[in-house]
């Protein structure tokens, strides 16, 4: 008997530790989560990409958010974050991969709507006057 309660003494410790920190790391993502904005998307046809310059255009622009889906028709340009993930075909790819008429999704955050002027923005960079900063970059090439 003397020799069982350190061990249940043991566990108990352990649980609770264990219990406590998964409540600490359950209550993290919430609390970044609610920092994030959610995404903007639209896609496309790479009409322009400028890879120096970090910026893209699409043709045929359709902005997509939820069950609907707004065609904007026309040009629509982006900047490109330095922090953007691209995907090409699957495929984690380099923007230098990327080519004009391949389709495209791009996303953007919330709040990055064009508004004529730089402002900058948590964890991203400082948005160049009237563009919207793309963040993921998912492009087909057929």
């Amino acid at each position: 008997m003397k020799a069982i309660a350190p061990c249940l003494i043991a566990a108990f410790s352990l649980a609770s530790a264990a219990v406590a920190l998964a409540q600490d790391r359950q209550a993290k993502p919430i609390e970044k989560a609610e920092k994030l904005a959610p995404a903007n998307a639209f896609q496309g046809r790479i009409e322009r990409l400028d890879v120096d310059g970090r910026r893209i255009t699409l043709s045929d622009v359709t902005m997509l958010g939820g069950k609907q889906q707004d065609k904007v028709g026309g040009s629509m340009s982006f900047a490109i974050a330095e922090h953007a993930r691209i995907w090409l075909d699957g495929r984690e790819a380099q923007l230098r991969d990327l080519h004009e008429g391949f389709a495209v999704r791009v996303e953007t955050r919330l709040g990055n709507a064009p508004t004529g002027r730089a402002k900058a923005s948590t964890g991203h960079e400082p948005e160049p006057a009237g563009l919207r900063v793309v963040d993921l970059i998912d492009a087909r090439s057929r």
